[in-house]
């Protein structure tokens, strides 16, 4: 009993510790910091309309007068697009990183209304990346430390890569639970209801009706692949096709309707179930002296 145990402790270090690339952190790095920097350009426009002392937030519900965002709502997002711009290129990335996490914490903890979901969980993301060895790669940080002669490695131990592998497996079990008793999935009508509806279609002059049959299809596909998905994306055999089809399925979703950034941040979370050779030929194409894993999740 003992020497079972011990084995499947030394399964678990390795699983969770061996050596990886860090081209996949890397990759998310740059993809997450320039979602932000994204995201705040895009609401350049409504920060004082919303969020600002005399903005919709303060007047919505009394319980927001005191929240941070009233009234220094300029500086919360040019604290937002500074750090994440740090952030995406490599400068000082942990502290970036972290300084954009939380400023975007700040920025989603001021109404779920204007959030979309997907400003709740990118903090999170950001964090763990900031601390990780993200930097080690394709950022100022790497290349000031070449230059002082201490190269950062780019194989490191791969704690991050899980924890952010299991966070994004617990997504597509939140996504796909909640739907089971849910009668509009159950009947095939959420994606029809997405595209027909005027507040989230992008697709306003195409009639959605004829294609209802084939709206019923994609939304029963959905859900049986975000169901499925926490289960293929840990099997090697079928992690890098059930990656493809759900990048293929963020990129419907984005195509046809408006949910704000949740997309993006979905594709850019999902390198981290690909091999890592992927992000590494666009990161660091030429061979490095140091050995490195043929794929990150292992």
């Amino acid at each position: 009993m003992t020497h079972a145990l011990r084995r499947a402790e030394a399964a678990l270090l390795h699983w969770f510790f061996a050596p990886a690339s860090v081209a996949p952190l890397a990759a998310i790095r740059i993809a997450l910091g320039a979602i932000l920097v994204l995201s705040v350009v895009q609401a350049v426009p409504h920060i004082e309309w919303v969020w600002g002392g005399d903005g919709l937030l303060r007047h919505a519900t009394q319980s927001y007068p005191s929240h941070p965002m009233v009234g220094h709502a300029p500086l919360v997002f040019g604290t937002l697009a500074l750090s994440a711009a740090c952030f995406s290129v490599g400068l000082a990335t942990r502290v970036s990183g972290l300084v954009a996490a939380g400023a975007q914490a700040t920025i989603a903890s001021a109404g779920l209304w204007h959030s979309w979901g997907w400003t709740n969980a990118i903090p999170v993301f950001v964090a763990i990346v900031a601390v990780s060895s993200a930097r080690n790669m394709a950022s100022v940080d790497a290349w000031w430390a070449r230059r002082r002669g201490r190269p950062l490695p780019t194989v490191t131990p791969r704690w991050a890569v899980r924890v952010l592998q299991v966070h994004v497996a617990v997504v597509y079990i939140a996504a796909g639970w909640h739907r089971i008793d849910d009668r509009g999935w159950i009947a095939g009508e959420m994606v029809y209801a997405a595209v027909a509806n005027s507040m989230y279609t992008r697709l306003p002059y195409i009639d959605p009706q004829p294609l209802k049959p084939l709206f019923s299809l994609l939304t029963w596909a959905t859900e049986a692949l975000e169901l499925a998905a926490p289960i293929l994306l840990w099997a090697r055999r079928t992690r890098v096709p059930t990656v493809l089809a759900l990048m293929a399925l963020h990129l419907g979703l984005e195509l046809s309707a408006i949910i704000g950034w949740w997309q993006y941040m979905m594709l850019a979370m999902l390198v981290v179930f690909l091999p890592s050779a992927w992000p590494e030929r666009v990161l660091a194409p030429r061979p490095s002296q140091t050995p490195t894993p043929r794929a990150v999740a292992g």
